[in-house]
């Protein structure tokens, strides 16, 4: 039987790219970067950004934002080091 898929089962992947340290560390130090930046943002957005007259819209949304910062730590947390 015939599949429309039958010509690809064959295929492999190509070879992964070697690992070089220095580029592992360069894109750890962009990470603190964008971390360092995003914490300063989260602290802005609660001490300084809150519309008051609406706080039933801008709290949710600050704690959205906050969430997403949290879920971007935790993420960056899992690729940290490539074993």
């Amino acid at each position: 039987m015939y599949f429309y898929f039958s010509p690809f089962e064959k295929r492999r992947p190509p070879a992964p790219l070697a690992h070089h340290p220095g580029v592992e560390f360069l894109w750890q130090m962009l990470i603190i970067a964008a971390l360092l930046l995003g914490a300063n943002y989260i602290r802005w957005r609660w001490m300084d950004s809150l519309n008051y007259e609406a706080l039933w819209y801008a709290v949710p949304l600050a704690l959205a934002e906050t969430l997403a910062y949290i879920g971007t730590c935790l993420f960056t947390f899992n690729l940290w080091q490539t074993r």
